[in-house]
């Protein structure tokens, strides 16, 4: 038990060694062009993003674990 939580806690802070970025460059990120920019209006603007149901006396949010 104590393993498997080292190794998931070990794999939260160095996602460079998962295998789904094998092959990146890391060193090289900064310099390489986005796949995909989204156009913005300004640094308010999320229209880019999905528009979700508020609801206040619920759990149905981010922070269920509050409720």
């Amino acid at each position: 038990m104590t393993y498997l939580f080292l190794k998931h806690a070990f794999d939260l802070f160095t996602p460079q060694l998962h295998t789904w970025f094998k092959g990146t460059e890391w060193d090289r990120l900064y310099q390489v062009e986005a796949a995909f920019k989204p156009e913005v209006k300004d640094e308010l603007d999320t229209q880019n993003f999905e528009k979700f149901e508020e609801v206040r006396n619920g759990c149905k949010s981010v922070t269920w674990f509050l409720c």
